[in-house]
């Protein structure tokens, strides 16, 4: 059953493998599944953002930085709180992060870190924080997107105007982005 639901995730069920995950290392269509999983994310956290009320909650942003063509996934504003999100899907297996993965999202952590470093000149200048949203190819969610999604939670339950509670807010968060 974990064989198919990994295929279904990943979008190839039907493909008979011992690893449904392959496809990751397949260069021909790893990058095309990966990419279309990363904007899926963003767009799921940004759609969930505006139902708890967000004031803004906008993808790929274009005016935070002129300097270069660099941009976060999300701009996110709650209240006084500025975030720029930025997300990543890693892929645990990977050559690059099988030592790590030993370890709970422990390639993840690099993720997160290098993520940080790359917008916090960013973050600094429009007086945000950086939020690295790492997800694992298997449906694991970082610690910094599960507090996101505890921030915007609770940032529902003080909209007079919602229509989504803050505990379906944070469910629908944590399932929709680690289901996509």
């Amino acid at each position: 059953h974990f064989v198919e639901a990994v295929a279904i995730r990943i979008g190839t069920p039907g493909e008979q493998a011992s690893d449904p995950a392959s496809a990751l290392s397949n260069p021909k269509i790893a990058s095309t599944l990966k990419n279309l999983r990363h904007k899926f994310i963003a767009e799921c956290v940004a759609k969930w953002s505006l139902r708890a009320g967000a004031e803004r909650a906008e993808t790929e942003p274009k005016d935070l930085w002129l300097d270069n063509n660099k941009r976060p996934d999300i701009d996110l504003i709650l209240g006084s709180e500025c975030y720029l999100v930025d997300v990543a899907v890693v892929h645990p297996t990977s050559p690059t992060y099988v030592l790590e993965a030993r370890n709970p999202l422990g390639g993840s952590a690099d993720t997160a870190l290098t993520k940080e470093e790359k917008y916090a000149e960013m973050a600094l200048r429009v007086d945000a924080t950086v939020v690295p949203a790492i997800l694992e190819t298997y449906g694991a969610i970082g610690d910094n997107l599960i507090d996101l999604c505890k921030k915007i939670a609770k940032y529902a339950s003080i909209n007079p105007y919602r229509v989504w509670s803050s505990h379906e807010i944070y469910n629908g968060l944590l399932l929709e982005t680690s289901l996509i």
